[in-house]
């Protein structure tokens, strides 16, 4: 009489159990009573799928060893216990579960209706509480009198029938994606084989769009329609691509013994051979897995990935996220009550479909949540990183530690960046930063495009969450200091005048999220640590020209305050003064002359303390320009030619010209104004000699308002629209006024 078979099924994380209560059992088995079946009785190159399911088919007690993993496997849940189930009714499997670390019995019995034989009045064993020895013997011996209890088969059982219609019903609230679905319908070939690819991240909705299009194509493959789960994110590894043939056959033949290798690929290629077939491959790991998973002519493919890849006859889909307006008719669809919420909700989603039905479904599963409750959560890092690790979780540890710590570092990064920057982040050079991104774009982990790279919101929130403070201060400081590189690259391409000047401020516009995201944590962590004193100083000082176009008077301010406090700090009096000299210049901008004044005349003290000429020339200017601002006009002239006289000694010539169209402006308001046309002349020369198009610009605008003045109008259009084209091509906010002014002038110079 042959010994009765024990199936012992776990997660691999709970193999510390299973190791203990196959320790009592083996003793049994030594004994001659039982026959314990575990994985580790597969052979080295053997089929564990197939090995598994002929174990089951012989086995009288599966013994279910139950925790959150367990109930997370997709492998237990989509196909050990299916088995275990039809087993069961087919057979009379007694099905024993202990739970083993704790879970929700409600999971339990949602997973595989499980009735225990009661044993003590309870329905499951609790193994948690058999710490014991003679405890585990206990449920060894219970495990035992199942299995002598279990019916014997005195009949063979049927022949299994073929699984041919196997397509799972599309989501009742799918919603959207009409352009996708019209280029992906006009991929479908009526002769060779047609093979669709749709990728893209974790919860945007891939296996839903494959289902809608399998569902629509079906009557075109009536001999069969296969679904099958590649689980290329998934703890127990993606299935092998002869394991995928290998049920494929078996849709069609249930009992045929299969091959192995190159004849396994023969068989797979000859059942489907003839036949007008669709196979939805779902939740492919990449190109190894799917290349030789290819159907013949006259079949259909359907693959959906995270991962990005391509091969011949492929046609690639890349899912994006949902429009707002397709996302709130997908949370309305689940619950109405969302009602005027629906766009907030969806943008704290970030228009991902899974993280919008978890949204939703929240609502109807918990009625006395409000919309505006789960509008405040989902509001919170902690809740943002607990969904992107549902979305994400899996398929980042596939990867390498050290990549996972690398993807860990880009939560710094609140916008799009480049590779130089998180190679910045990570202290890598360009091949190894290059390898990196690609794993990350690859796997969806990441978008990318034309060179930038952005996290979804969720995926930030999940990063952020698995840094450690040391990381995060780390990475916080070498973004800083990336950026304020970036900054002064862009004052750098902007001060070489000509073309660069565009270049720069494009440059600087780029990057000005994360340029502004540096110098606010520089400021926050000025009086913490000395490298951020430094930065804070330093931010202002790095964009000391571009600054004054991009930044508003008041967000000026905030910088060149924080600025002169990290100098304060690091005892930086040079850039303690250039930091006066620039608050000066930002309350002029809003009328505040005399807090103005204050700043220059500070200024003005640390450059003649410290003897440097250049910044003494510009303070100076400055004091000039304020008291014009307050009507002592020749008060200004004074500090206008002092300037005058230092840059010319010291060749500075931008200095230079500044002084000269300060001297302009003061005579014209002297009503001199042949004499402002000299100094105006003069300014525009120099701006021309260096290349400063902004210079020129103000140069030729004034000089045009000077000849208006004296009625020469034609000249007066001819000079000012130099600088409305400038500033239109900059994209200046006064472009338009100024082209307003220049033609009204011209229309006085038409009508004569």
């Amino acid at each position: 009489m042959s010994k009765p078979t024990v199936f012992v099924s776990y997660s691999h994380r709970d193999r510390e159990w299973k190791d203990r209560l196959v320790h009592h059992l083996e003793v049994l088995e030594r004994e001659g009573l039982l026959d314990v079946w575990e994985d580790h009785r597969i052979a080295a190159g053997a089929h564990w799928r197939q090995e598994i399911e002929e174990a089951i088919a012989k086995a009288k007690v599966a013994v279910l060893l139950v925790s959150v993993d367990f109930l997370r496997s997709d492998f237990i849940r989509k196909a050990e216990v299916p088995e275990f189930l039809a087993r069961r009714k087919a057979a009379g499997l007694h099905v024993f579960p202990v739970i083993v670390r704790p879970c929700a019995w409600t999971q339990v019995e949602e997973i595989a209706s499980i009735q225990a034989r009661p044993r003590d009045g309870k329905a499951l064993t609790d193994f948690r509480r058999s710490r014991a020895d003679h405890e585990l013997v206990e449920i060894a011996l219970e495990i035992l009198r199942l299995a002598k209890a279990a019916p014997s088969i005195t009949k063979p059982a049927p022949v299994p029938a073929p699984l041919l219609h196997q397509l799972p019903a599309p989501p009742a609230d799918f919603v959207g994606r009409t352009e996708d679905l019209k280029a992906l319908r006009a991929s479908v070939k009526k002769g060779g084989a047609t093979i669709c690819g749709l990728q893209g991240q974790g919860g945007v909705g891939k296996t839903a769009l494959a289902l809608v299009l399998a569902q629509e194509m079906a009557a075109d493959y009536p001999d069969a329609q296969i679904f099958l789960d590649l689980r290329g994110v998934s703890e127990e590894g993606p299935l092998s691509p002869a394991d995928a043939m290998a049920q494929v056959v078996r849709s069609f033949d249930p009992e045929r013994r299969l091959p192995e290798g190159s004849q396994l690929v023969a068989v797979y290629r000859d059942v489907l051979a003839g036949r007008r077939a669709l196979l939805l491959m779902d939740n492919a790991s990449g190109l190894d897995q799917v290349a030789p998973l290819l159907p013949p002519a006259g079949c259909a493919l359907l693959v959906t990935s995270r991962q990005r890849f391509t091969l011949p006859g492929l046609t690639v889909c890349d899912l994006e996220l949902l429009p707002e307006e397709d996302a709130c008719t997908l949370l309305l669809g689940i619950a109405g009550r969302i009602a005027d919420r629906a766009e907030s909700i969806a943008r704290l989603c970030g228009y991902l479909p899974f993280a919008l039905r978890i949204a939703a479904g929240s609502l109807v599963e918990r009625p006395d949540l409000s919309p505006e409750t789960l509008e405040k959560r989902l509001g919170k890092e902690k809740e943002k990183a607990a969904i992107g690790e549902r979305v994400l979780g899996i398929g980042l540890s596939l990867l390498p530690d050290a990549f996972q710590k690398r993807f860990h570092h880009l939560a710094v990064f609140a916008g799009d960046f480049d590779a130089p920057a998180a190679a910045a982040v990570w202290g890598l050079g360009e091949e190894e930063t290059d390898e990196t991104i690609g794993a990350f774009v690859r796997g969806s982990l990441l978008e990318g495009k034309d060179g930038r790279y952005k996290l979804h919101d969720l995926a930030r929130a999940f990063a952020a969450s698995r840094r450690t403070e040391e990381e995060k201060s780390q990475a916080e400081l070498r973004h800083a200091e990336h950026y304020r590189g970036v900054l002064a690259r862009a004052d750098d391409l902007y001060l070489a005048g000509s073309e660069h000047i565009v270049e720069g401020l494009a440059l600087f516009d780029r990057g000005r999220h994360q340029i502004a995201a540096g110098q606010a944590w520089a400021a926050k962590n000025l009086q913490v640590t000395e490298e951020a004193a430094r930065l804070a100083s330093s931010y202002p000082d790095a964009g000391i020209y571009i600054l004054r176009l991009r930044l508003s008077p008041r967000e000026h301010l905030v910088w060149l305050e924080a600025g002169r406090e990290g100098a304060q700090r690091t005892k930086n009096r040079a850039m303690e003064g250039s930091h006066l000299g620039n608050l000066g210049n930002a309350y002029a901008d809003l009328g505040e002359t005399r807090r103005a004044i204050e700043c220059h005349d500070a200024a003005l003290l640390i450059s003649r303390e410290i003897g440097d000429k250049r910044a003494e020339g510009q303070d100076l200017g400055n004091l000039g320009i304020a008291y014009a601002y307050l009507g002592e006009t020749r008060r200004a002239i004074g500090y206008y030619e002092q300037q005058l006289t230092i840059t010319r000694e010291i060749g500075d010539r931008r200095g230079e010209g500044n002084a000269l169209g300060n001297l302009g402006n003061a005579y014209n308001l002297l009503g001199e104004t042949r004499r402002a046309i000299e100094y105006y002349k003069q300014r525009l020369v120099i701006a021309r000699e260096i290349g400063d198009r902004l210079g020129e610009g103000n140069a030729s605008w004034n000089l045009g308002l000077a000849y208006e003045t004296l009625g020469d109008l034609a000249r007066a259009v001819e000079l000012m629209q130099v600088l409305v084209d400038f500033e239109r091509e900059l994209g200046h906010p006064d472009a338009e006024k100024d082209a307003a002014r220049v033609e009204a002038i011209r229309a006085r110079l038409a009508s004569g």
